[in-house]
């Protein structure tokens, strides 16, 4: 991929989220949304999890609360109830 197309998968999958909008119409799995968008299901998996690293650095060193509905690694803020 060039960076052109590098850059717009990273802008499809950051920002319409398309697990989220396909998944209304049926359940998908990875594979099938990758093949969406035209797409290596190692090229989709990689770009979700830098834009998670993204999210996750900017984000900052918050606090974890516990929760009893929440296994240990679920991410809250301050304010989780």
């Amino acid at each position: 991929m060039d960076n052109e197309q590098i850059r717009q998968v990273e802008q499809t999958v950051r920002f319409q989220h398309p697990e989220k909008l396909l998944t209304t119409v049926a359940p998908l799995d990875e594979p099938v949304i990758a093949t969406i968008l035209s797409l290596e299901v190692a090229t989709y998996r990689e770009t979700k999890h830098q834009l998670e690293e993204q999210v996750r650095e900017a984000a900052g060193p918050y606090p974890r609360a516990e929760c009893s509905r929440c296994s240990p690694n679920d991410l809250h803020g301050t304010d989780a109830v």
